[in-house]
C-alpha cells in the first residue's frame, strides 16, 4: 500500500465534500507535531508532501 493510499484510510476518507477538511486538519496538526518536536523536519515534510498532493487531489477532483 503506497503511502498516499495508506493516509487516504488514515483519514477515513469518504469521497465526498468533508474531504478537504478532514485533510486539512491533518496538514494542521503535522504542523503542530513539528513545532512541538514530535516529528523532525525531514519527517514532516514527507508527509506533508503527501497530505498536500492528497488535497491538491481531493480540491481539483
Amino acid at each position: 500500500m503506497g503511502c498516499s493510499t495508506t493516509v487516504r484510510v488514515k483519514l477515513n476518507l469518504k469521497d465526498n465534500a468533508g474531504d478537504a477538511g478532514k485533510v486539512q486538519v491533518f496538514l494542521n496538526h503535522l504542523h503542530d507535531f513539528l513545532l512541538q518536536g514530535i516529528l523532525d523536519q525531514d519527517e514532516a515534510d514527507e508527509l506533508l508532501s503527501v497530505g498536500n498532493m492528497l488535497l491538491l487531489g481531493i480540491t481539483r477532483g
